[in-house]
């Protein structure tokens, strides 16, 4: 179970609180993109013509999804118990995405029900966790 924080610490500047909800924002359009894919490859059967598209979203939104954890490491919030479970879930999400792109895995482990899903959904939890605390403040 994921523990609530109340407040997002380290925020007393405008400035700071303001990148930090950038951050999650950013974060939360990749997770949304991901899940968008992972929903697309489960409805039906993706054409081969489509898969190099399919590639460069998964890869692109991976890596905004881990650019925007470090951001947040580096803002010093990734120490809180929401903050570290997303890091963690978002780690496995840009592992499995890295690993379908690099054709280590099919496409149809995007819509895997014990790996990805649940990982993307523990991490799109924390990250609402994150933004309720921030708008707390």
């Amino acid at each position: 179970m994921i523990q609530p924080m109340t407040t997002i610490p380290y925020t007393s500047q405008p400035h700071e609180r303001l990148e930090i909800a950038t951050v999650l924002l950013q974060v939360e359009r990749s997770l949304l993109a991901l899940q968008s894919v992972a929903s697309q490859i489960d409805d039906a059967a993706m054409p081969r013509h489509a898969i190099p598209m399919l590639f460069e979203r998964v890869d692109f939104n991976a890596r905004r999804a881990e650019d925007g954890m470090r951001l947040l490491r580096d803002l010093n919030i990734a120490r809180d118990a929401p903050a570290t479970e997303l890091s963690q879930s978002l780690t496995v999400v840009v592992l499995v995405a890295d690993m379908v792109v690099s054709g280590h895995l099919s496409p149809a482990s995007l819509a895997d029900d014990e790996l990805f899903l649940p990982n993307l959904a523990r991490a799109q939890t924390c990250l609402r966790q994150l933004k309720a605390s921030l708008d707390a403040e």
